[in-house]
This record gives structure tokens, C-alpha cells and sequence, in this order.
């Protein structure tokens, strides 16, 4: 009867899709107020946490949204990195004069979080690299925190946009133990170089790849070696047709197209409308 948020946008109307979401669905699901039991936001980058500000204030404030906990690597602090719209420590002296009830979660490597029927596991922070190696372009993508979510033993990897050198790491962290059932891919769809990728997909081995990016991009993604790798090779030894590709509200089929409206990891189950006309 709550949610989970990741990210959320980069502007004011990216706030109001998010409530008007929300809203939507607790309608649906015949829920009495609209909770947030956590707001991840992955990294200091504009695009994923530009709406907050705007979200806060028009919803948070107000009492149409309340808001539990916000988790947030805060040992990324203040990042001049490209799109770092407002700095995390920015988002939290608001969050706590706006809500003061909300509670401010540092999410470390190695903690488990549970909210209701999900455990959320934390798999990888800024704190498992040497800053030098993970901030040498002045870049934030690299401090993603990484999470992997489980309900009735289905599982996602969250990994905001995290680049090669996290994929190289927490494949030699966790081996095998890395392997979900659905992966967003990292950073939009797109690596930053393709270098350690193979080995993370290989770890990884999902049977979902969520590419949260449009077609255009989606199609020169799928051009990489280590993507290439990660819709074929990977799944060469299975009895199944492959990796079911998502891409951002698409299916890709081998004939085309269809528009996905629901995926309900807990069921497993997909509801998609056909013969849509392509957006965007």
C-alpha cells in the first residue's frame, strides 16, 4: 500500500507526472493517501533528481504526499559534476526543514532494507571506490548506489548510471551471487566505455533488460560489444527465446513493437497493448 520512488525526473513537470502517477494508481488500488515509504535518489545528476525541489514543495508540504524516508549516499555531498542541479546536501536541509518527519537514510554496501513484502539490498555506494578513481572527470555517475530488490523471490538490479568501472567492481564482489531475474541497465541504456561490462552482464545474467532510454539510443546501445553480449551471448545456453528487452515504455518483439502499461514483477506478469503507433 506504498511506494517506492527511484530518481523521479529532472523538472517541475516531471513532480507532477510522478504525483499524478501516484495518484492514479492509489486510486486503483483503493488506497486512502499516497505514501512514499522511500525516495532513492541514486546520484547528484539534475536529470534524476531536478524535480525534487518542486515535488517537495508542491506535494510533500501540503500533506497530498507524506514521505517516510529519503535515502541518499550523502558522502557524494555538494558534486559540481555535469546536470548536478542542486547539491544532496542541498536536498536534505530542505527535506528536513519541509518534512521534518522524514526520515534521512544513508544507504551503505551491505545493509538490507524491508519495506513491507520487498527487501531491498544495497549493493553498491561511492564508499566502495577510491574517490580519485571514482571522480576523476568530475562525473557523479559513478557514486550510483546500486540496489537489488526482491519480492516472493523475484528480483530487480536498480543502477542508476553507474559506469564500467562499478560493473567491473561489483562483478568481482559478488560473482554469480549478482544474478537477478530483470536489470535496469545502466546510465540510460548506454555505457561510458565497454571495458569489465561482459563480466558484469555475465554475473548479472538477467532474463529482463530494462533499457530506460527511447529507441534511437536503445539502437546505438545495442551496437556495443558488452550490449550486443548482454541480448545474445548471455542467454545462448538457455531454452528460451532470450533476453526480453524493454525499452523505456516498449517491448521489442522479433516482429515489432508493443506498448508495455503495466510490469508486475510480483506476479510476473506483462500487460502490453499491440499495434501501437511508435512515440518519440
Amino acid at each position: 500500500g506504498t511506494f517506492l520512488v527511484y530518481d523521479g525526473g529532472q523538472s517541475t513537470p516531471d513532480a507532477d507526472h510522478l504525483y499524478n502517477f501516484m495518484s492514479k494508481l492509489a486510486t486503483q488500488n483503493n488506497l486512502g493517501e499516497i505514501v512514499i515509504s522511500a525516495l532513492h535518489i541514486t546520484h547528484a545528476h539534475g536529470d534524476h533528481m531536478g524535480y525534487y525541489e518542486s515535488f517537495l514543495y508542491k506535494y510533500v508540504q501540503n500533506g497530498k504526499v507524506t514521505l517516510k524516508e529519503l535515502w541518499l549516499n550523502r558522502s557524494v555531498g555538494d558534486l559540481g559534476g555535469t546536470g548536478n542541479n542542486s547539491g544532496e546536501k542541498a536536498i536534505v536541509s530542505e527535506t528536513q526543514i519541509v518534512s521534518p518527519n522524514t526520515k534521512i537514510v544513508q544507504p551503505m554496501t551491505g545493509q538490507s532494507f524491508y519495506l513491507a513484502d520487498m527487501k531491498v539490498d544495497i549493493i553498491h555506494t561511492m564508499a566502495d571506490h577510491e574517490k580519485d578513481m571514482c571522480f576523476a572527470d568530475g562525473d557523479a555517475n559513478a557514486a550510483s548506489t546500486m540496489t537489488r530488490l526482491t519480492v516472493n523471490g523475484f528480483s530487480v538490479l536498480m543502477t542508476g548510471d553507474a559506469y564500467c568501472d562499478c560493473s567491473d567492481l561489483v562483478a568481482s564482489m559478488y560473482g554469480e551471487d549478482l544474478h537477478v531475474d530483470a536489470l535496469q541497465v545502466p546510465h540510460h541504456g548506454v555505457w561510458r566505455s565497454e571495458n569489465g561490462t561482459v563480466a558484469f552482464y555475465n554475473a548479472v545474467n538477467p532474463t529482463y533488460a530494462l533499457f530506460p532510454c527511447g529507441e534511437t539510443l536503445y539502437k546505438t546501445s545495442a551496437k556495443q560489444a558488452a550490449t550486443t553480449h548482454l541480448l545474445n551471448r548471455v542467454m545462448k545456453d538457455r531454452n528460451t527465446k532470450g533476453v526480453y528487452v524493454f525499452v523505456a515504455g516498449h517491448y521489442i518483439t522479433g516482429g515489432g513493437k508493443e506498448r508495455i502499461t503495466e510490469i508486475d514483477f510480483k506476479r510476473q506478469t506483462i500487460t502490453v497493448i499491440v499495434n501501437v503507433k511508435q512515440e518519440g
